[in-house]
């Protein structure tokens, strides 16, 4: 059971976005709070796709597509930390609430970005087969009661 129903926020801006240990601050707080061993696992999947997608696609507006190809994901990620010290007035927030309930602990999770959105819905629609996006978000929806 948790110590206590509780909440942490934490809001990161420009080059703090990509240099700030974030989930695994905030796994560690939950640890702390009380969530238990068991879900810290899955506690961390969740938070790291969800961050992840926010920065990728929020912020640095990475097309997946170019993960496509023998050194695609290389280029990617090459791609990825030169946005990354590139940023100017982008916001990363990530809010975390935890209480008890009757099976034990429930986490509401919310990450934001000041990006200008992305069409989930579409990443959602693709099939494993095909897709170069969205099966983050699908394992999301696997390992989360609600999306």
């Amino acid at each position: 059971r948790l110590r206590a129903e509780c909440a942490l926020t934490l809001r990161l801006q420009d080059q703090l976005i990509g240099e700030f240990e974030l989930v695994p601050t905030v796994v560690e707080w939950c640890r702390r709070a009380g969530v238990r061993e068991a879900a810290i696992a899955r506690l961390h999947t969740v938070l790291t796709e969800l961050v992840n997608n926010a920065i990728d696609h929020g912020i640095l507006l990475l097309d997946s597509g170019l993960k496509a190809g023998p050194d695609g994901f290389f280029r990617y990620l090459e791609e990825r930390a030169v946005r990354l010290h590139q940023l100017h007035d982008k916001q990363l927030e990530v809010h975390i609430a935890l209480q008890n309930d009757a099976v034990g602990a429930v986490a509401d999770i919310t990450v934001s970005d000041n990006g200008p959105g992305f069409q989930y819905q579409q990443a959602e629609a693709k099939t494993e087969e095909t897709a170069q996006s969205g099966r983050g978000l699908m394992l999301v929806r696997q390992l989360t009661e609600s999306l």
